[in-house]
């Protein structure tokens, strides 16, 4: 049987995630930036393809830049996406146990929830993996002015290397070391995170577009497409967002 399952639910954002907490439908395939959890009240509950092979289970993590797609979803699950270039390093660690699931109604319990997951997840990497441990400043700095420089327009690592006093080939070394993408790949997906805020703020999804540097709003529909699998009308048009009070 074909899921056409829609998603409905609640969006939450941190300074390093975001939170999805509703029913979960399929996807197109799609990659992404972040790091992806799925957890779901039931072992099969949910059912991904990474690449032609088939999982399911009640926590299914995801690696960065790994094309994938939800071939049948959930009447509810949570589905967090870890930006780990803007992760501090981890300080503790969780008990690799974590709860079914439930109801999320406002950004208190989402950021809770969020937390509970994040650290399900660092008990299970390996603490020798130097990815978020890594923190060059100029890639820092680089990463602290970018929400300010989309609204501009294009963002390069030429412009990124002149700000922050690297070369254009040092910049792609240690951005691609800290973020796992080239400056190109990351900027599509900071555009991306940084519309999804503006929507949050009441932005239609042209406005929304235009603020952080896309051409219009198709050229945001097809990226939001390439990475989540998804329309943002799909997501935004039934999704209540959580504002901290």
């Amino acid at each position: 049987m074909i899921d056409h399952r829609p998603w409905v639910g609640s969006l939450a954002f941190g300074p390093n995630w975001l939170l999805y907490n509703g029913a979960v439908g399929p996807t197109q395939v799609h990659a992404h930036h972040a790091r992806q959890i799925i957890v779901s009240p039931r072992l099969d509950s949910i059912v991904v393809d990474t690449d032609g092979e088939t999982r399911a289970g009640s926590w299914i993590e995801l690696e960065p830049n790994a094309p994938h797609s939800i071939v049948r979803g959930a009447e509810l699950a949570d589905v967090l996406f870890v930006d780990q270039a803007r992760r501090a390093p981890r300080a503790v660690r969780g008990t690799g146990r974590i709860n079914a699931p439930a109801i999320i109604q406002s950004f208190a319990l989402a950021a809770e929830r969020a937390s509970e997951i994040l650290a399900v997840m660092d008990a299970d990497l390996d603490s020798n993996d130097d990815d978020i441990e890594f923190r060059h400043p100029a890639v820092e700095l680089a990463l602290s002015m970018l929400p300010d420089l989309l609204a501009e327009g294009r963002v390069s690592t030429r412009s990124l290397a002149e700000l922050t006093g690297l070369s254009s080939s040092r910049m792609s070394h240690v951005f691609v070391r800290q973020t796992g993408l080239p400056v190109r790949s990351y900027v599509r997906w900071a555009r991306l995170t940084a519309a999804a805020d503006q929507l949050a703020s009441g932005a239609t999804f042209t406005d929304a577009a235009h603020a952080v540097g896309f051409s219009d709003g198709a050229h945001f529909s097809r990226t939001f497409r390439s990475m989540f699998g998804l329309s943002p009308t799909d997501v935004f048009n039934s999704a209540e967002f959580l504002l901290p009070r």
